[in-house]
């Protein structure tokens, strides 16, 4: 870590530069003049600027016709709107490296959110108007935003915390080895005063209490690995990448079948014919047939442009 801020004068220009950048991202989106230095109070701006696009999308949907477009939208759109809210809730007037920023960041779902956005951006790309398609993708920019400034937090954080482990180790440390080694030598010289306390004499009280105390350095290191440890694992996410069991239902359902069982199936191309040649040219629909005509039989298509498919029954007789 240390090397890391050992650096020229470019590396450092760069940083405020990307720093600076980041801020006047945000105060656009936001609508603001300026943002705030806080990092609690930062990750609240970029809250209200996830539910203003998410009430502009909502309202670039209302005359949309298709029904379950605008269904799909309003799900999504109610579920940023609760965590946006009780996010922002949580970071109202919280300090840097408390518990409540921790708890806003760690429980809003962004991953999820993208996730679901682009399933839809992609799903009903081509078929909505051009302002609907502008608000979808501010509001995927801008969960992206969101996510990036809670990484960039999160790294500030583990730096700050292993900072605070180096000097408690070095404060913890100390006394511990000059009572270790005032043990050793008060044994070595015979000089530790016996007493019976109780059942106990006072050497193996005494040892035992110094053991005790020789455990600190473990403990304070054990509390901070464990605190870092659990930060990490309720954090672990990519993008629209999903790490760990989501809390909400799948809103756009995959259109891939990814059991391998049905591999084989989706592999075939739909564009070959019955005999594994090219597709005609015609504008016969070969899917229609496909494992429902005999291999021998030779399937042909109206003339003039019509597109039609005929499949051979159990009966033998021919079906339009």
């Amino acid at each position: 870590m240390l090397s890391q801020e050992i650096t020229d004068i470019e590396t450092e220009q760069s940083r405020i530069d990307a720093s600076i950048e980041f801020r006047k991202r945000a105060e656009n989106l936001a609508e603001v003049e300026g943002s705030p230095g806080q990092p609690a109070a930062f990750l609240e701006v970029i809250l209200y600027s996830i539910y203003r696009e998410t009430r502009a999308l909502q309202r670039a949907t209302d005359e949309c016709d298709d029904e379950e477009f605008s269904e799909q939208i309003d799900a999504l759109a109610e579920e940023i709107v609760d965590e946006a809210k009780a996010a922002a809730e949580t970071l109202d007037g919280a300090r840097f490296g408390t518990f409540n920023v921790l708890s806003a960041g760690l429980h809003y779902d962004y991953s999820w959110q993208l996730n679901t956005a682009r399933r839809i951006r992609n799903r009903y790309e081509g078929e909505i108007d051009e302002e609907t398609a502008d608000a979808l993708q501010n509001l995927i920019d801008t969960l992206k935003f969101f996510a990036t400034g809670r990484e960039y937090f999160q790294s500030l954080y583990y730096k700050r915390e292993v900072a605070r482990l180096s000097s408690n180790l070095l404060f913890v440390s100390l006394p511990v080895i000059v009572l270790i080694s005032y043990l050793l030598l008060a044994l070595d010289a015979n000089i530790i005063p016996i007493f019976r306390i109780g059942p106990l004499t006072s050497l193996p009280v005494f040892v035992l209490l110094v053991y005790t105390l020789s455990l600190a350095p473990y403990v304070v290191l054990t509390a901070y690995v464990i605190r870092v440890a659990a930060i990490t694992l309720r954090t672990l996410a990519a993008g629209p990448f999903l790490v760990r069991q989501p809390d909400h239902d799948d809103i756009v359902e995959l259109q891939v079948d990814i059991d391998p069982d049905s591999w084989d199936e989706q592999a075939e191309d739909p564009g070959e014919d019955l005999d594994g040649g090219d597709a005609s040219e015609d504008g016969v629909d070969e899917s229609a047939v496909r494992g429902q005509a005999d291999p021998g039989e030779d399937q042909s298509a109206a003339s003039d442009g019509a597109s039609s498919s005929r499949s051979r029954g159990a009966d033998g007789r021919d079906r339009e």
